[in-house]
């Protein structure tokens, strides 16, 4: 007589989780995040920098790419994450849908949940060590310096997400209400009947939010982005 704790091949695969949609779905949702996250890192340095309020041509395109990297990064892992918890995988062999989508308000809770977990990981640890390892590399300072500050923004990084953190809010908040809405249409087509809809569709509407977001971010004027990223100018028309 046959265990009930022994299985045949078929029956594994069959019990087996898909995870494919899973993550295709929390890649999907982290294009998103990199896209905003970029945009917030950027706008808010601009709006942090005295120089950028005068007119200018162009923003110095080594300090845009660096900057805009560590934004992308950060909101890639915490949209990434987000997007991971949120989908929950179904059988290999089951015929049925994952699960229905999200409402639009349960997606406003979403985005408030990613714009205040950005606005404290990009201000209390990230920035932190991204300005420390830019002024290592233009020699400012030695390497013994990079690893004792870097201690210390690690040891330092509650008091500096309680501090530092609440400087991203005011910019990300046209972040959030994208990602609150982004994120509500790649659930709608995440979670579709339709194959193709459900296993591109994401990818599709995530990567238009992306190049909408970075063309718009290269294309504005930095006096623009200055006013944008700049909390005490925020009611004041740009120069």
């Amino acid at each position: 007589m046959t265990s009930p704790t022994n299985t045949t091949p078929l029956a594994a695969d069959a019990l087996r989780e898909d995870q494919r949609p899973r993550w295709r779905f929390a890649a999907s949702v982290g294009l998103c995040g990199a896209a905003l996250g970029g945009a917030i890192v950027v706008t808010n340095v601009v709006g942090q920098t005295s120089k950028f309020a005068v007119d200018a041509d162009m923003l110095p395109f080594a300090d845009f790419l660096y900057f805009w990297f560590i934004g992308a990064v950060t909101g890639s892992i915490v949209a990434g994450l987000t997007g991971y918890m949120i989908n929950r995988s179904a059988p290999a062999l089951s015929m049925t849908r994952v699960r229905p989508p999200l409402s639009i308000w349960a997606w406003a809770g979403v985005g408030a949940g990613y714009w205040v977990s950005f606005s404290v990981v990009i201000g209390g640890g990230v920035m932190p060590e991204a300005n420390v390892v830019l002024a290592y590399v233009r020699g400012a300072i030695p390497l013994t310096d990079l690893a004792g500050f870097t201690a210390d923004n690690i040891f330092a990084f509650p008091l500096r997400a309680a501090t530092d953190g609440p400087g991203f809010l005011f910019t990300a908040i046209p972040a959030a209400a994208a990602f609150w809405l982004g994120g509500w249409a790649v659930d709608r087509l995440a979670t579709s009947e339709h194959g193709p809809s459900n296993r591109y569709g994401p990818l599709v509407a995530s990567a238009a939010l992306f190049g909408a977001v970075t063309a718009g971010l290269v294309l504005l004027p930095p006096s623009i982005l200055w006013h944008i990223g700049n909390f005490t100018t925020a009611t004041q028309l740009p120069r």
